[in-house]
């Protein structure tokens, strides 16, 4: 990662103990760490992170809680790390990094950390001072619920998504990928990417926004679970395999308006990459309408993919579970099904009513019962991190 950003946090840390690390999700701060941390470990003594969600817990999780009848103090998970540090052994230096949204509820009780008192003042009255091997840095997106006073007590180094573009992210899912292949989709990348990147985030309309760095990460991971395992493919087959990968990473979010646009974009803008045909029988289609076959020889339509369905007899299953197969549905299986395979987490984003649920059980009900079990739970505005703890737990036993 070319970038400037691990010496401006090198240069922060010989001044303060206290750091916020600002930029969106997917722009490199905790890589930035890491490269900062490891070489700081090669170069003198040994650096550790110790890293953890402070927006995933609540406050006395955090620091701690008093139990008023007992009067007994249990220690949260920040106040456990904090005194952990201070019992290491020297020559040892630990970051504490809190990887998550800043909330007002628990970074005020952390700016007496943070000023020169430099220590954690709890609830059963205990301070804690903070070692002189310690440094406490925030990763956030923004700032909107952190006050002046927490602002001025840390350091600040502003990590812009555009310091993290497509190519070192391509270049390093490449090796992965045989080389033979891998010079051959470079050079796709390299004429398609920075035009279609500029396109689909300038001028294409989607309800979730999404970084470059997002977009090359989806395309990397579709192509990995649609790829057969061949040592070598053919330059025309990988050619189909570019243009699937492409079409359902940059084109997951868009509707059928934006569709079209993409599909238009990439047909008039004189890539020299195999696309599939645009009319079937005088009917317009577009990229969205195709997959490779299995050979990777020719394109095929999803339309002939959707299987014949007879209706059940009356009585036989209940109407909220009846899905009729078509194209969209027979696409959606398809990539859960590809990227489950490989261990990837998916998330299914649509309106109410588009078969979402209907198509995550279809595929959850092909799970083998004696090496496989699945659990759906329903969350909303009330739950709480320890009740879906304790639900989770409880399903183990």
């Amino acid at each position: 990662m070319k970038s400037s950003s691990p010496f401006k946090l090198y240069e922060t840390q010989n001044v303060r103990h206290g750091m916020m690390t600002l930029g969106p999700s997917g722009s490199g701060k905790s890589k930035c760490v890491t490269l900062l941390l490891r070489a700081l470990t090669e170069i003198d003594e040994p650096h550790k992170e110790v890293r953890m969600n402070p927006k995933a817990i609540t406050a006395p999780q955090m620091f701690g809680r008093l139990d008023v009848a007992t009067n007994d103090w249990t220690d949260g998970i920040f106040s456990t790390l904090w005194r952990r540090t201070v019992k290491m052994k020297k020559g040892e230096h630990c970051w504490i990094i809190l990887d998550g949204p800043v909330d007002a509820i628990w970074i005020e009780n952390l700016n007496s950390v943070l000023d020169d008192n430099k220590t954690l003042t709890l609830a059963n009255g205990d301070r804690i001072p903070m070692s002189p091997r310690c440094k406490i840095l925030f990763e956030v997106d923004n700032v909107d619920n952190a006050s002046p006073a927490t602002i001025s007590r840390n350091g600040i180094v502003y990590i812009s998504s555009g310091a993290l573009n497509w190519e070192p992210l391509f270049k390093t899912w490449m090796k992965k990928r045989p080389q033979s292949d891998a010079d051959k989709l470079f050079d796709m990348a390299n004429q398609v990417f920075p035009k279609l990147i500029k396109f689909v985030l300038q001028e294409l309309p989607v309800d979730m926004r999404f970084l470059e760095a997002f977009y090359v990460t989806q395309f990397g991971r579709v192509f990995d679970a649609v790829a057969p395992s061949l040592d070598t493919l053919p330059p025309a087959g990988l050619e189909r395999l570019f243009v699937f990968s492409l079409t359902w990473s940059f084109g997951a979010l868009l509707d059928l308006d934006g569709r079209e646009r993409l599909d238009h974009f990439l047909r008039k803008s004189g890539f020299k990459i195999n696309l599939p045909p645009d009319r079937i029988l005088d009917a317009k289609k577009t990229i969205f309408d195709f997959r490779p076959d299995k050979t990777l020889g020719l394109w095929e339509f999803w339309g002939d993919a959707v299987p014949a369905y007879d209706y059940p007899k009356s009585g036989e299953v209940e109407f909220e579970k009846v899905l009729v197969p078509n194209q969209e549905n027979v696409v959606t299986e398809y990539l859960v099904g590809s990227l489950a395979k490989l261990g990837r987490s998916i998330l299914l984003f649509g309106e109410p009513g588009t078969a979402k649920t209907a198509i995550i059980n279809k595929h959850l009900s092909g799970f083998h019962p004696e090496t496989q079990i699945a659990r759906i739970y329903n969350f909303s505005s009330v739950t709480t991190p320890a009740s879906f703890q304790v639900s989770h737990v409880s399903f183990f036993h």
